[in-house]
């Protein structure tokens, strides 16, 4: 019995991790799009993406936020009695750490697309000349872009993991609620 309850809460937390990462993407994403809309561009980005491309960017944003929450939470009771220090320190370096993650998935996501137009106009893809180029600019310009993506996903990190706190203690709250009721 002990065995199955211990085994219960551990499938639980990957669970609650797995509904806050879905959680994570899903905020991100309304958030490009309503800023988008707002800034009057949402119908030229979305014209220029395609099917595939936006999958591929969902999934790696998805599994982005999957993956920091994952670590954000690593060793620490999911319950409402998490502490919003832990929360906001934890929201801060994961954040910051999948900021800069997006940001290599984005350079790469772009190197790929940008090879496969090449192939689909008739070029050989990868041009070794143009990707040296493109790392010796990476090398120089690549510290800058890093830090504002550290810090806007440190933002981000710690906005979410303090959202996660409210979540995690309503949840507490209206089970309470319902065990009260149901006596």
């Amino acid at each position: 019995m002990a065995r199955r309850r211990a085994v219960a809460r551990e499938v639980d937390g990957r669970l609650e991790v797995f509904a806050l990462g879905t959680l994570h993407a899903a905020l991100l994403v309304l958030l490009v799009v309503t800023l988008a809309y707002r800034g009057g561009g949402l119908g030229e980005g979305l014209a220029g993406l395609s099917t595939s491309l936006g999958m591929a960017l969902f999934g790696l944003l998805w599994l982005l936020a999957w993956w920091a929450t994952a670590r954000a939470l690593r060793g620490v009771a999911v319950t409402a009695s998490l502490g919003a220090g832990v929360a906001i320190q934890r929201g801060l370096i994961w954040g910051g750490v999948a900021g800069v993650l997006v940001l290599l998935g984005l350079a790469a996501l772009v190197a790929v697309v940008g090879a496969a137009e090449q192939v689909r106009e008739g070029g050989t893809g990868l041009d070794p000349c143009a990707l040296l180029e493109g790392a010796a600019l990476l090398a120089i310009v690549s510290p800058l872009p890093a830090a504002f993506a550290f810090v806007a996903g440190a933002a981000v990190g710690c906005s979410l993991g303090l959202l996660d706190l409210l979540a995690l203690r309503g949840a507490d709250g209206a089970l309470r609620m319902a065990r009260r009721a149901g006596r």
